[in-house]
């Protein structure tokens, strides 16, 4: 078999960085038009191939767009894609897990506060009802699967978009682990239950005091 070398830093990535540079410098903003693909080869001096590929990485993360009509715009990035690739690869040891878990927290956190400032009692009657769910189940795996579903239904009613979207990620992240690895390491059953419900009575009571 033969064996082909890869580079470290490719020209795409080089110029994709150089692109990305040169949106900050100019001071450009969503929807503000680039040089086109011919512009920006003879700028760079690379091939045809190298800044297409390029501006596809550069599309992927959403920090451009293309149009038919309009070109190559600057977009609004996507500061979350490649997510999923990340957590992948940083739960392969013991300290790549911690530091999720500790991130997860970090995040779950901060929701916590914002949504005791914008739960209504319509949101408080769907997470009892989630719990008291949580107390019917009879697996260790339905169990998990109540957990994430509570967990990201208080993500998703806080209304914040970066906690909305990172935070729901991680903990459907952490219930795909737990099919894997077993559940040895998590409160299971009843605990889980009280541990809802105290989270719940929490942000009911959040005006007391």
């Amino acid at each position: 078999m033969t064996v082909k070398h890869i580079q470290s830093v490719t020209k795409a990535e080089q110029l994709a960085e150089a692109v990305a540079t040169y949106i900050a410098d100019q001071r450009l903003g969503p929807g503000d038009a680039l040089p086109t693909e011919a512009k920006i080869q003879e700028m760079y001096g690379v091939s045809r191939n190298t800044v297409r590929e390029a501006t596809s990485r550069l599309k992927m993360m959403g920090v451009v767009r293309a149009g038919r009509k309009v070109g190559l715009t600057v977009g609004r990035g996507r500061p979350l894609a490649g997510l999923g690739l990340c957590l992948g690869l940083m739960s392969a040891d013991l300290d790549g897990l911690t530091w999720l878990f500790d991130m997860r927290m970090c995040i779950e956190i901060g929701n916590a506060a914002l949504l005791c400032e914008t739960i209504t009692d319509r949101q408080l009657a769907e997470l009892d009802r989630m719990a008291g769910a949580m107390g019917k189940t009879r697996s260790t795996r339905q169990a998990d699967d109540a957990d994430c579903r509570f967990h990201v239904a208080l993500l998703e009613m806080s209304g914040g978009p970066f906690a909305r979207e990172m935070g729901a990620a991680i903990v459907r992240f952490f219930a795909d682990e737990l099919v894997l690895r077993g559940s040895d390491w998590v409160i299971k059953g009843p605990s889980l239950t009280e541990l809802h419900v105290g989270i719940i009575d929490s942000l009911r009571t959040r005006d007391e005091g």
